[in-house]
């Protein structure tokens, strides 16, 4: 969904780039402009090279990203389920800003706390991390669309679109009894992720 929201041509950072997706989609789309990644592991930076210009090592957490990218070079910067596993990501996202050309645009996804499988997880006693999904056992922060808003409001990012995936509750990795929970719970509408 991200990468189909960056125009022909741009230059994009991809912040927590992993082993390369955005990048080898932009490249199979094809009219991918200068595309650089930042990823923690030597071994996805390794799996990402060949669809980007280039890829840094380095800890969103601690990385002075201004003194790795150039400041003004990109026209898009990507955090895909990046910033829920940094404790300050109001701080990665500071830092966006310089790198940021006149006029450029940060894509986010973030996952949402509020999801209805989580809330009847906590309503039945239960809160599990798991090794993946919206209780990744790597996540630090937890956000619902309000807090998201209010924190990108802090920070003095303009918010232009909120988009949701869609994920019904059999397709999740929560599985809960909706019948066990208490009466005014059951058949509450199902709410869906961000991303």
């Amino acid at each position: 969904m991200l990468a189909a929201r960056i125009p022909t041509g741009a230059r994009v950072l991809d912040l927590g780039c992993g082993s390369g997706a955005v990048g080898r989609h932009l490249a199979a789309r094809g009219g991918a402009g200068p595309i650089d990644g930042l990823t923690i592991s030597r071994q996805e930076a390794n799996l990402a090279a060949p669809h980007y210009r280039r890829v840094e090592v380095a800890n969103l957490e601690s990385a002075d990203l201004t003194a790795l990218f150039a400041p003004a070079s990109y026209d898009i910067i990507v955090c895909a389920d990046v910033l829920e596993h940094i404790r300050h990501p109001e701080q990665v996202l500071a830092q966006c800003r310089t790198l940021l050309a006149e006029g450029g645009r940060a894509l986010l996804s973030i996952p949402n706390a509020g999801y209805v499988g989580l809330l009847a997880e906590l309503m039945a006693g239960e809160f599990r991390y798991r090794p993946e999904g919206l209780l990744d056992e790597t996540h630090l922060r937890f956000f619902t669309r309000r807090t998201l808003l209010r924190m990108l409001t802090e920070a003095r990012w303009a918010v232009d679109e909120v988009e949701t995936v869609q994920r019904q509750l059999p397709d999740s990795e929560f599985n809960v009894a909706f019948d066990a929970l208490p009466p005014p719970w059951r058949g509450t509408c199902w709410r869906c992720p961000m991303r």
